[in-house]
């Protein structure tokens, strides 16, 4: 296991490692803002032999000195095993705590050297490069390699064997990196009150792991309940049928109440504290207490009003009651009685504080447009429960875009084509421009304007606004104020066309096409296929369009239902007028009849 000190070691020349000094410096020896300085007196454990003094700061960890005799005495830091007398010291422990006088701050360190092959499988088992788990009896053991397994997760104590789990320091590390690992412990550690500590401030529920004795220790279970209050569970039921106790419990966790005997919770002075710390304590409090006014008003007090929930029928059905609950959180009118959702006052008082408590007022009050203007100005949001009168009403979603843009989508359709309140919408949230009109995506004007203000219209889900129909888009035509784009092959174009249009391999070509479009921003460019589907060439013609220099996106539309539905409706063609796919006619029975020898691979 431990091999002698190399013979260079004794005679190294220490004088001629200014330079590694220097590094070593960095290392841990200086002690500014770090603690104390301390004194490590180095001596080789075979020889006794003095060798090294090592200034370090008491907060650096044994590691440090380890890797200061690796620069200066050329020493593997995992080679090296450090001792105070009989005792091991281990990488993670802290220099600090090795001091037990607090007037002498030098410490005797003596040190040996592993055998490097045992050196490198403790490495191995740090890094995880050997698997702690699949190691032999012995090794798992061996509280060095026990150690390096921890290192790397603290889970895998489960693993150790039992002689390991027996080991305070050993089990310590474990249990502040996972406290669940006091399953694994012995018996007497688990009766241990720092051990059993340390595991339920890091894991609360490993409370259940203790000791018998520990279960009835007062500190002991509050360190857990502190945590998490349905740790209680596991303590003693002695401990918990204590009235003192019982109250340091709801203190520290009101839901803990619900761990107690039926006789603490019938306790008004213990569900009083609990309710205090956590208002929704209430639910687990006797059902004569969820019917004490002081005790309701406590718990509203600590839950902004939602323990209401849990008050007795009697207590949901007092208008004081709910008066107090709404003032904290207007949403609580939702555990009203329908007698007290049409009380005007406390409705209005409501959605003051929360416009959203709208959504619970007697259908009536919806319509009331003073409770309705009130509760958009608090939330605009609150718009979608208004009645539809309202929703129509200009001022009332007025208030409620100066509130939330998004309201826009709650506001009626003919306010929605409203272009000053969808531009006031859009301003304020650039996904209000979703809920627009057709009649609105059709106004170029609009189209600038939104685009101004960072509609991205190349991008999803925006992109997708811009479709016209044949009839907006036939007044568009007959108004000069659009050119069409054909996005189909050009024997499909030669065959049947909108009057005027551009084929989309011609399109960047043809310079008349683009001046006019380049004169007029406000000019609508109309692509088209055969049907105008969601997934077509047409849908990756536009794309094309928009993502080009030569021609803003917000002019680009897709004709909706396509050439075939423009057809249908009798609108200008040059060429064949019957319906088509992919150049074929289709017959009125819906089939495909051979016009020429375009596709042969469509079978």
């Amino acid at each position: 296991l431990i091999s002698a000190l190399p013979a260079h070691c004794s005679m190294f020349d220490f004088d001629s490692l200014d330079q590694a000094e220097d590094d070593v410096l960095a290392l841990g020896s200086s002690c500014s803002g770090q603690g104390f300085s301390i004194t490590l007196s180095l001596h080789s454990a075979l020889s006794g032999e003095s060798l090294q003094m090592i200034e370090v700061a008491s907060s650096t960890t044994v590691l440090s000195p380890k890797k200061m005799l690796q620069v200066r005495m050329e020493l593997p830091a995992n080679q090296v095993q450090l001792m105070v007398g009989t005792s091991r010291l281990f990488d993670h422990e802290i220099i600090g705590d090795l001091i037990t006088d607090d007037a002498n701050k030098a410490i005797v360190v003596s040190f040996l050297l592993r055998d490097p092959e045992r050196a490198k499988l403790i490495e191995d088992v740090r890094i995880g490069r050997v698997a702690f788990a699949n190691l032999d009896q012995d090794s798992r053991g061996d509280l060095d390699i026990v150690h390096a397994a921890l290192d790397l997760n603290c889970s895998l104590l489960k693993h150790a064997a039992a002689s390991a789990c027996q080991d305070y320091a050993i089990v310590l590390k474990a249990l502040k990196g996972n406290g669940s690992m006091l399953q694994y412990v012995s018996a007497e550690l688990r009766d241990n009150r720092e051990m059993v500590k340390t595991a339920v401030e890091q894991e609360p529920h490993a409370l259940r792991y203790a000791s018998p004795t520990l279960l009835e220790d007062e500190t002991i279970v509050l360190a857990a309940v502190r945590m998490d209050a349905d740790a209680l569970q596991y303590a003693a039921k002695a401990l918990c049928d204590k009235l003192n106790f019982a109250e340091a419990a709801v203190q520290v966790q009101g839901t803990s109440l619900k761990h107690l005997s039926g006789g603490m919770r019938e306790h008004r002075r213990v569900v009083l504290a609990a309710v205090r710390q956590n208002g929704s304590a209430l639910q687990y409090a006797a059902q004569s207490l969820r019917g004490d006014r002081q005790v309701v008003l406590e718990a509203l007090e600590s839950s902004k009003g939602w323990a209401l929930c849990f008050a007795d029928q009697a207590m949901q059905a007092d208008r004081d009651i709910l008066l107090s609950a709404v003032k904290l959180d207007g949403t609580t009118l939702k555990f009203a009685t329908l007698s007290l959702r049409r009380d005007r006052e406390l409705v209005l008082e409501a959605v003051r504080q929360s416009g959203e408590a709208l959504a619970y007022a007697a259908d009536e009050l919806r319509r009331e447009r003073n409770i309705v203007l009130a509760a958009v100005c608090q939330s605009g949001l609150a718009l979608e429960h208004a009645s539809s009168n309202l929703r129509n009403d200009r001022e009332v979603v007025l208030s409620a875009l100066k509130s939330a843009g998004m309201a826009f989508k709650f506001a009626s359709e003919e306010l929605r084509s409203d272009c000053e309140l969808a531009l006031l919408a859009t301003g304020s949230a650039l996904d209000a421009m979703l809920h627009v009109t057709q009649e609105l995506i059709i106004n170029a004007s609009f189209r600038i304007q939104v685009a101004a203000l960072g509609v991205d219209f190349e991008s999803h889900p925006f992109d997708e606004l811009l479709s016209i129909s044949a009839e907006s888009a036939k007044c568009l035509l007959d108004a000069g104020e659009a050119s069409f784009v054909d996005v189909r092959s050009s024997k499909e174009f030669d065959l049947s066309r909108v009057p005027g249009a551009c084929k989309l391999s011609d399109f960047f070509g043809s310079e008349a096409f683009l001046s006019t479009i380049a004169r007029n921003p406000r000019r609508s460019v109309i692509v088209y296929g055969d049907m105008g589907l969601e997934i077509s060439r047409c849908v990756g013609g536009a794309s094309a369009l928009r993502a080009s220099p030569k021609v803003c996106a917000h002019q680009v539309l897709r004709l909706a239902g396509g050439l075939n539905n423009w057809k249908k409706l009798s609108y200008p063609i040059e060429g064949d007028s019957r319906p088509m796919m992919l150049g074929d006619v289709i017959a009125e029975d819906g089939s495909v009849q051979r016009l020429n020898n375009l596709f042969p691979w469509l079978g």
